[in-house]
Formats: C-alpha cells, structure tokens, sequence
C-alpha cells in the first residue's frame, strides 16, 4: 500500500500495513491477530484484516476493552502504553 493511498474500509489489508498504521513491528500484529484481539482472516497462508477492524480496535485500546471480550477487565496492553503514554 502506497503511503497516504485511499483505502476503502473493507479493503483488505497486510500485516505490514496494519504494522504501518499502529506504529509496532509485523511479529506484534500476528500476537495481536493470534490472541483474538484484533480481528483477522486469512487468504490462503496470508494474514488479512480490514480497516474497520484496525480502527475497532484502536478504539478499544483507547477505552481499555477489547470490542472481542469487552465484559473481561484487563489492564491496558504494554503496546497501547506505548503508542498512547499517559
């Protein structure tokens, strides 16, 4: 994906993209996608997720939940910590 390119919200994008917009290395998407946190699918072996799913769960993050598992209590993750020092 081209930087600043327009990206439909349905649009599928790649672990490197999704790393991009979340500002983490590949490995912290795949622990993410892994754990169920950040939704995800797959083509093939490939990894895929949607702009909508990125920005769902940065809207979690920021609250403290996760949209996945949001009756669970759980401290925020190091990650977020670190995008969003307080």
């Amino acid at each position: 994906m081209e930087k600043g390119a327009f990206v439909r919200e349905d649009e599928a994008l790649q672990v490197e993209d999704v790393s991009a917009l979340l500002g983490v290395g590949r490995n912290t998407v795949y622990s993410l996608a892994k754990s169920g946190e950040l939704a995800s699918y797959r083509v093939g072996r490939k990894l895929r997720f949607t702009r909508a799913d990125v920005e769902r769960y940065i809207e979690a993050s920021k609250t403290g939940g996760s949209p996945l598992r949001p009756h669970l209590p759980r401290p925020l993750p190091l990650l977020m910590r670190r995008l969003f020092p307080r």
